[in-house]
C-alpha cells in the first residue's frame, strides 16, 4: 500500500471533565460538534480531515482529525475514540 506509513504515537483520550473539553457540542477546530462517542481525534501533526487506523491491542478503529491538540507534552493525540484505547487510571 503505497504511501501508508505506521508510526507508535502516544495517545490521550479527551473528555467531559477532564479540563479540555467543557462538554459534549463544544466546536471544534474543523467546525464539526464535539461528540464523545465520535471516532474523532486531535492532533497537530496532522491536517484536519486526516483519517488515521489506531490499534491498540487487539482493538482498531478509523478516526478522523478534527480538532486541534494535544495540548500535553508527549502526546501526538487527544481521542474521542475510548474503545480503542482505554485510559490508564
Amino acid at each position: 500500500m503505497e504511501g501508508v506509513k505506521a508510526l507508535v504515537v502516544l495517545a490521550s483520550i479527551y473528555y467531559p471533565g477532564d479540563g479540555i473539553v467543557a462538554k459534549n457540542n463544544y466546536q471544534t477546530s474543523s467546525g464539526q460538534r464535539y461528540d464523545q462517542s465520535a471516532p474523532k481525534c486531535a492532533a497537530l501533526q496532522w491536517p484536519l480531515g486526516t483519517m488515521l487506523h489506531l490499534v491498540h491491542g487487539r482493538n482498531n478503529i478509523d478516526v478522523t482529525i478534527n480538532d486541534h491538540g494535544p495540548y500535553r507534552k508527549g502526546r501526538a493525540l487527544d481521542c474521542t475514540a475510548g474503545r480503542v484505547v482505554q485510559p490508564v487510571r
